[in-house]
Parts: C-alpha cells; sequence; structure tokens
C-alpha cells in the first residue's frame, strides 16, 4: 500500500484479478479522539475523495452545531414509529394506545407522515388541522389527533429533533362554529324570530318604548300591588 501521488491522505493497493487484470482499491486513514485509526476501503479514487471531503467537513463543525444541522431530517412516520416502541408503549395506557394508533393511520400517515420534522410548522399544523375538517373528521377526533401529535412533539423536543413544538402553539379546542354551531348565525336567527312576532306585539312594546316604560312594565305604567289572599 502507497501514498496516492496526487491525494495526500489516500493509500493506493494494487491486487490482481483472477483474469489477470490489475485493479486498484483507495483506503483512507484517520485518527479519533480517543486515540484509534480507523480506516474506510473503497473500489474508486472518487469514493474515497467524497467519504474524505465529508469527514473534513464535519470535523469543522462544532459538535452542537454539527448536531442541530442534522436534526429534524427524520421524516415524522419513522420518528413516529421510534417514539411508539420506546415511549408511548411504556408509559401510556393500552386504551390510549389502541386510540392513538387509530388517529395516527386513519389522520397522519397520508397527510404529514412523510414530511421531514423541521419542516413541519405552525403553518402546516393549521393546515392539517383545516384538511381534517374538510374532510368531514369529527370536532372530538380532531382534537385528540392534535392533542397525540403535541405528545410526539414534545418528545422530539426532548430528543433535540426539532427546536419547538408546533402542535403547541395552535390551538386545538376547536370554537363554535364547529362544535356548537356557528356564532355568526345567532345574530340572523335572533332578528328572524323577531320578524316572526305578531304586529300587534311589536306595537305595543313600541309604544312603551316611546314613553320610557320598562319592556316588561304593565301597561298602565305602574307595576300592580300583590294581593295577599284571605
Amino acid at each position: 500500500m502507497a501514498p496516492h501521488p496526487q491525494h495526500p491522505g489516500v493509500d493506493v493497493r494494487e491486487f490482481k484479478r483472477p483474469d489477470g487484470s490489475t485493479g486498484q482499491t483507495f483506503t483512507i486513514r484517520w485518527r479519533e479522539s480517543n486515540g484509534t485509526k480507523p480506516r474506510r476501503t473503497f473500489d474508486s479514487l472518487g469514493d474515497a475523495l467524497d467519504f474524505r471531503a465529508k469527514r473534513q467537513t464535519a470535523k469543522r463543525w462544532r459538535p452542537e452545531e454539527l448536531r442541530q444541522e442534522r436534526a429534524g431530517k427524520t421524516t415524522l412516520v419513522d420518528f413516529f414509529e421510534e417514539w411508539w416502541v420506546e415511549r408511548a408503549m411504556v408509559e401510556l395506557k393500552r386504551t390510549t394506545l389502541s386510540v392513538y394508533r387509530c388517529l395516527w393511520q386513519a389522520h397522519c400517515i397520508a397527510r404529514i407522515g412523510g414530511m421531514p420534522l423541521r419542516q413541519i410548522d405552525a403553518r402546516v399544523v393549521v393546515r392539517f388541522r383545516g384538511e381534517l375538517l374538510a374532510a368531514g373528521v369529527g370536532p372530538t377526533s380532531v382534537v385528540k389527533t392534535m392533542s397525540m401529535l403535541q405528545r410526539v412533539f414534545r418528545d422530539a423536543v426532548e430528543y433535540g429533533e426539532v427546536a419547538f413544538n408546533p402542535f403547541k402553539a395552535v390551538q386545538k379546542a376547536l370554537g363554535r362554529s364547529f362544535a356548537g354551531g356557528s356564532t355568526a348565525l345567532a345574530a340572523p336567527r335572533r332578528a328572524a324570530r323577531g320578524r316572526r312576532r305578531p304586529p300587534w306585539l311589536r306595537d305595543v312594546r313600541g309604544a312603551r318604548a316611546a314613553h320610557g316604560l320598562h319592556r316588561d312594565a304593565p301597561a298602565g305604567g305602574a307595576r300592580p300591588a300583590l294581593v295577599r289572599g284571605p
């Protein structure tokens, strides 16, 4: 094995193949912090140079910067399966596991499962919530799905995969427009009920208001005295 004449740090070894032709292998050696000197051998010079370039680039990064650069590239579906084994099956009850698995398979995999964790931000979460509602998913299932993913991302933050939890930043509780009827329709409904009142009732209330009387006051202007029985 001899050093490559044009690429320092690359060792070349020639060998003969069974058919009599000559081949070469290229070896990269480096020193680890613990003093060991591992090596990696490649069949082509290009692969050896690429490997050396990657190691040199990684060495220039500080450990914390390198961790942050590599973090978040895992897709949600891969992280979820890891989280499921390491955290969910250990910490959650069987009934909760059953609910979470159904929610994950029904609502999450096809919509955001293939996205890298670092790409899932508050805007993506809001769009995801809207897609669930547009697809006819019930409000209760939407809230449970959002709560499940918030728990997943809580552990992703703890593992250093992401810097923040986007599901914590987005409101999970649904407004009355989804859960209990639209508040925007309440005023028109009250107006419609007012239009259905008989004309004589509107006339009486209008006359009382013109004279400054309370709407519940009797027509004579004074409340009748309470008459007790014998």
